[in-house]
């Protein structure tokens, strides 16, 4: 495959479904558009990229899904569900409420504040005091 068609084909598959084809990758391109090359009846890469160049329509969408993975286990696979709901859902929102106010310049403060007892004298609760707050 000649350098500019190995680089229009990697513009080709980066604006369709994102994937980035750098030259080192040009035997898998090779191999993964074989049975493309078949189902087309073309002779060769290069006429396989000459009608691409023309846009026709279904033959991008071939080459599209022939150089992409469709499969994926990641919803077979629970303990990756059950690290993200017991470990990094968890820590994610424990940094999100640590640090809650602080985009806007404030300090961080909790989001749940609690009573503070007064001295006995006293018998009534006090709230901590959040100075520059407007909430």
């Amino acid at each position: 495959m000649a350098p500019d068609e190995f680089s229009f084909l990697a513009r080709l598959l980066r604006r369709r479904c994102g994937l980035s084809l750098t030259p080192d990758k040009k035997a898998l391109t090779t191999r993964r558009l074989a049975p493309v090359i078949r189902r087309f009846d073309f002779k060769d890469m290069a006429s396989l990229i000459g009608e691409l160049r023309l846009g026709r329509e279904a033959l991008a969408d071939a080459v599209t899904v022939s150089m992409t993975v469709n499969e994926s286990s990641f919803f077979r696979d629970a303990t990756m569900f059950r690290t993200l709901r017991e470990t990094l859902l968890p820590r994610r929102w424990r940094d999100v409420a640590a640090t809650s106010g602080c985009a806007s310049g404030r300090r961080p403060v909790p989001r749940v504040r609690k009573p503070i007892p007064s001295p006995s004298c006293c018998r009534k609760w006090v709230w901590p005091a959040r100075a520059g707050t407007s909430i």
